[in-house]
């Protein structure tokens, strides 16, 4: 999982340095699967800041119940949205910024 997070973070600041991502999300009109696109990738953003340092805790704690339960819930749903982040990144190709 950190991994992952890692990987989206460098993915997100890569795209911003070559096409200007924020100026593009601010400035120009989006359909419903393009803002549904950045609204899903910044929601597993937000999550992988919760999800990732929760399971460091998991990882030297692990007979905590209640950090797994949390841990593996979170994670969970920030799986399925970056999933949906991912199906909906296809509405983004081809698009002129």
């Amino acid at each position: 999982m950190q991994m992952g997070a890692t990987l989206d973070y460098t993915l997100l600041v890569l795209i911003e340095l070559n096409k200007s991502a924020i100026d593009t999300i601010l400035n120009k009109s989006l359909s419903l699967f393009q803002s549904g696109h950045i609204f899903f990738s910044s929601l597993t953003l937000a999550l992988y800041l919760v999800v990732v340092p929760l399971g460091w805790k998991v990882y030297f704690n692990p007979t905590h119940s209640k950090l797994i339960h949390w841990h593996h819930r979170l994670g969970w749903l920030t799986f399925f949205l970056r999933s949906l982040g991912f199906i909906l990144m296809f509405s983004m190709m081809g698009a002129d910024f």
